[in-house]
């Protein structure tokens, strides 16, 4: 008899709820037990918003696209999700194509100088059926990498071969035992994350006092295919005093050691790209 090719879906428990808060006799003890990490060694895990392509639609029970996926819990959250912005973190990454492996081939983590520099990487574009090279220097603005047409050279209206990406470190009021979660923006999300930006600049409160609604909507790209983004509406603000402080010392930590992002490699495949561009992406100089 053939065997199933059908992939099994692993039956997951739903998102922890407030109701197992910490025991009152835990309070004041935090930070016990972990006196020899760093920050080196502590990463923030990713919610990712999952699509129509993702595997764990497949793989888990429950989880369905336009849900939010915990990379490190392996869970979904619901497709409406509470959030408070604590930091903001800045990166350009330099992906191999998909269709040549993928992965990162350098790393900009201060958005301004690369990691490794001055190096020559030769990849392949457009289903592996043409070779160009892309080439670091010390900084991102020297080699260009951030500019439109770099990514296929014969073809001025491509993409950008250099990624930015906006980490946006969120609480979760309504799951605070699960502590705070990286959502990325890069391609199409980057003019959603430079709209939340703009909407904290100019709010009265800092940004880890104001409270935003998560949920998606659906955009097509170059390929004619569909894929989901994420949007953010205010929601009001931080109300709890004591929260509110908890947020505050969440946002001096990160602005003193920055972000380590767990499971950065997996946002590549977050969305579909073509590597090609049009008029109205260019309206924004980042991709």
């Amino acid at each position: 008899m053939a065997k199933s090719t059908q992939v099994q879906k692993t039956p997951k428990a739903a998102p922890p709820s407030v109701e197992t808060a910490m025991p009152d006799f835990m309070k004041g003890l935090q930070g016990q037990g972990t006196e020899n990490l760093g920050m080196k060694d502590i990463e923030t895990p990713r919610l990712k918003l999952l699509q129509m392509t993702s595997k764990e639609c497949v793989e888990h029970e429950g989880a369905s696209p336009g849900m939010w996926w915990h990379t490190v819990l392996e869970k979904p959250f619901p497709k409406e999700l509470v959030g408070v912005p604590l930091f903001i973190d800045i990166r350009y990454l330099l992906w191999r194509p998909l269709d040549d492996g993928g992965g990162i081939l350098a790393r900009a983590d201060d958005a301004m100088h690369w990691s490794p520099p001055n190096i020559a990487f030769k990849v392949k574009i457009n289903k592996k059926t043409k070779e160009v090279i892309w080439r670091t220097a010390k900084t991102v603005a020297e080699s260009g990498l951030d500019q439109w047409g770099t990514y296929d050279p014969d073809d001025p209206s491509s993409q950008p071969a250099a990624t930015l990406m906006y980490n946006i470190v969120m609480a979760l009021p309504d799951y605070p035992e699960v502590g705070p979660s990286v959502v990325t923006f890069q391609r199409t999300g980057v003019p959603i994350a430079k709209k939340l930006g703009g909407k904290l600049k100019l709010a009265k409160a800092p940004s880890y006092g104001i409270k935003f609604m998560m949920s998606h909507t659906a955009e097509t790209n170059n390929a004619d295919q569909t894929y989901l983004v994420p949007k953010m509406t205010m929601a009001g603000y931080v109300t709890d005093q004591n929260q509110f402080n908890e947020y505050k010392e969440l946002y001096e930590l990160f602005k003193k050691i920055g972000v380590n992002v767990k499971d950065l490699e997996g946002a590549q495949e977050d969305e579909p790209a073509t590597g090609t561009g049009s008029a109205g992406d260019k309206d924004s100089k980042d991709y």
